[in-house]
């Protein structure tokens, strides 16, 4: 969809780069009659002093998008440039975080109408007061996002081996804001383009240059054209021009979304005899920029079944484990996922099954739980009362005091114990534990593995464990797994 838009200003960009070739006449010379109508030699007629709209209206366009795409570039470098600046160089963010609040408080409509008032209104001028009005709002987005990137491990390490400032800011943390930086430019443009035009309007414009904002103000200053169809001809094509390019940039903040590729339905003929219970994997391959990750993975899981998946860092273990829970986007992955013959393609799968018929103990348990509720809380969301909570958590060695805390009052291994109990408290028919006790003690983690291992028995839970440890995978599983170039191929297990 955001393709017509795309193409509608595509081709005003190229009337704007054309318009010497594609003018009749020299848009400033009174060479006609007043008011004349649309013709062979005047496509759009002329004004009252005898130009030919049709020229004019080209000029306007190469004015209305110059002076958007210079404010649009200056503005998005300073807030960027800034931006940057202010959230990793911790002398600096406070002069540029107290120029930018100055600036935001500031009514920035009347210092523009003062100073294109008292500067005469030339076209640098505007670019030059538009541009510095226009950078603290998205710099101070940029500032957030950079000081919570810089606490990341990727950006310390970078800072460790010895990279210049320049050079993080350049290759790990430039990189993270190029959604700021298009929406910041498509949205100073927009905003450049209507603030020349209304001031043109209002006869702040520059008298040297035609613009949409000047064409409708020597049109409205002459009433007259409405006793006639000469304001067809006059007034609607800057106004058609304004609505257009407004709308259709409009549509370009939306591009992101919009681009997104939807997955094709993928349609999964039952087989006759076809087993329904438990967990089915039919030919998953997860690709990343056609790089595949896992390729033609297919397994079933049966009711009270432990089958383990292994494999060095980096392999897919845990990009496998994401794609069957159908927390990937559909487009980036092929095949089918079931459990008990529903498939997590389903667009009511999440609704109706998720912490219910399966569930995901995800292996960063701080950045699974909502900081801003209270565990237990997060327990009641899952449709539990207080007591099956509390029951829930002292069975993975918790007290029952814990529900009242908050995440950020709860060490690591806290928090891994209680996805563990968050996974099993509405005792789902499948549970995937994505490097469960990574975070464990080797004491807690013997009572972790125990306790899954009673789990799955007392309650024909099919359990998917990825793990780095071998001895825990080959002494829990009926099944280990191990991924291998891209592949995912069955060991025999080493010893029971």
């Amino acid at each position: 969809m955001y393709r017509w838009p795309l193409v509608v200003l595509l081709m005003i960009i190229g009337m704007a780069v054309f318009s010497p070739f594609l003018s009749m006449h020299d848009p400033f010379t009174f060479e006609s009659g007043s008011y004349l109508s649309l013709s062979f030699e005047h496509w759009l007629g002329t004004n009252k002093l005898g130009q030919d709209v049709w020229s004019q209206l080209l000029a306007g366009t190469r004015t209305s998008l110059l002076i958007g795409l210079l404010v649009a570039c200056f503005s998005t470098a300073l807030s960027v440039i800034l931006g940057l600046l202010a959230g990793y160089i911790p002398w600096l963010d406070r002069l540029i975080n107290g120029v930018a609040n100055v600036l935001l408080v500031l009514p920035s409509l009347l210092l523009i109408l003062l100073f294109i008032s008292f500067t005469g209104g030339g076209m640098v001028q505007l670019v030059v007061v538009l541009s510095l009005l226009s950078w603290p709002g998205y710099m101070r987005l940029i500032r957030s996002a950079v000081l919570s990137l810089k606490e990341r491990e990727f950006v310390k390490t970078a800072t460790m081996f010895g990279g210049s400032p320049l050079y993080v800011l350049r290759k790990h943390l430039l990189p993270h804001i190029t959604p700021f930086m298009k929406a910041k430019f498509i949205l100073s443009f927009r905003t450049a383009i209507l603030t020349e035009s209304g001031l043109a309007f209002l006869g702040l414009g520059d008298p040297n240059f035609v613009s949409w904002g000047s064409m409708l103000n020597a049109a409205f200053s002459e009433p007259s054209i409405y006793l006639s169809n000469a304001w067809i001809w006059i007034v609607l094509p800057p106004v058609l021009m304004l609505i257009i390019t407004t709308i259709s940039l409009a549509f370009l903040m939306e591009e992101r979304s919009m681009k997104r590729k939807k997955a094709k339905p993928i349609e999964v003929v039952k087989q006759e005899n076809e087993p329904v219970d438990g967990l089915c994997c039919k030919d998953v391959t997860v690709s990343f920029n056609q790089q595949q990750v896992v390729k033609n993975v297919s397994f079933r899981v049966k009711p009270g079944e432990i089958v383990s998946i292994i494999g060095p860092s980096g392999s897919g273990k845990t990009t496998l484990a994401r794609a069957m829970y159908g927390l990937l986007p559909a487009h980036q992955w092929t095949g089918d996922v079931r459990y008990n013959a529903v498939s997590v393609r389903n667009s009511q799968f999440s609704q109706e099954h998720y912490w219910r018929t399966c569930s995901f103990i995800y292996q960063d348990a701080r950045a699974a739980f909502n900081p801003l509720l209270t565990l237990k809380e997060q327990f009641m969301e899952m449709g539990v009362t207080e007591e099956e909570a509390k029951h829930a958590v002292e069975q993975v060695s918790l007290p029952g005091h814990v529900l009242e805390k908050y995440p950020f009052e709860c060490s690591g291994g806290m928090l891994s114990r209680a996805m563990i109990a968050l996974a099993f408290v509405n005792e789902p028919d499948v549970v995937i534990a994505d490097e469960c006790t990574s975070a464990l003690d080797p004491i807690l983690k013997k009572e972790i593995v125990q306790l899954l291992e009673d789990k799955v028995h007392r309650s024909e839970v099919s359990l998917i464990f990825i793990t780095h440890d071998l001895d825990v995978a080959y002494a829990i599983s009926n099944r280990t797994f191990r991924i291998d170039n891209h592949m995912l191929k069955e060991e025999a297990t080493a010893y029971a």
